[in-house]
Order: structure tokens, then sequence, then C-alpha cells
């Protein structure tokens, strides 16, 4: 994809997205509430942090407390059966740093690696996450 439609999106916010006012205090009891939050997502970080910026209302990162961890660029479906390694996304530069992930810090952001590594990282099991996507092609396992 040539990036074009989020381009399109995020040079006109207004009319794609709407602030929610409850979603972030949402996040919040869900985390209160011992559960653990993550954001995966196929999309860019600039495009992410526009998008979320405008729904919960805030002109800072601070959105990124709310997760655990946070994938950008996870290439779904592949995401799923594939061994590509994560790599921690420096938001400052736009640029991928190469060490190895062995955990994921709250606030970080992360690009790219699969599931299996996922799961090693967080320990969190399978059975146990409730994942909700967005979109019934690349959200889905093959």
């Amino acid at each position: 994809l040539d990036g074009s439609l989020h381009a399109a999106i995020a040079a006109d916010l207004d009319t794609y997205l709407s602030p929610n006012p409850q979603l972030k205090s949402f996040l919040e009891t869900l985390n209160a509430d011992g559960l653990n939050l993550f954001l995966l997502t196929n999309s860019h970080f600039p495009f992410v942090n526009a998008g979320m910026q405008k729904i919960l209302g805030t002109n800072t990162d601070d959105w990124r407390s709310l997760f655990k961890a946070i994938v950008v660029k996870a290439r779904k479906p592949k995401w799923f059966a594939s061994h590509t390694p994560f790599r921690r996304y420096e938001t400052s530069t736009g640029m991928a740093l190469w060490e190895k992930v062995t955990h994921f810090s709250p606030g970080d952001v992360y690009m790219a690696g699969n599931f299996t590594d996922f799961t090693a990282i967080t320990g969190w099991q399978r059975s146990k996450v409730l994942y909700v996507g967005d979109h019934i092609v690349s959200d889905l396992e093959d």
C-alpha cells in the first residue's frame, strides 16, 4: 500500500474521527481491574498517534501509558505465523532500533514482531487474551 489513504485521513481527522471522552476512563478502568491491554496494528505510528490523540482528546502521547504493549506495522495476518522479530520504534526519529526486544515497556512503541514471540515476552496465554480487531481480513489468523 502506498499510504495515500492514511495521508488523506490524517489530513482531515475531523471528518473521519470523533473524540470519545469516555474511552480514556474506560481503558483506565480496565487497567485498574488488572487487565493487560495492548494495541496491535498494521498502521504506521504517526497515523496511530494522530488518531489516538484525536479520539482521546489530547495533544500529547499520554495515551501510550494506557497499553502494556503497542505494536505498529505488524503485518497481520502474517504476524500470527511469521518469525519476524520485534524492533523498538523510536518515535522521535521514526526509526527502528535493531537490538533484540526481550520485554515490552509501557509507553514504548514496537514494530513488526510475531505472535509466538509476543506470547513468550508477555507470558499471556492464548486462552486468556480477548482480541478485538477492526478489519475482518487482517485480524484473523490464517
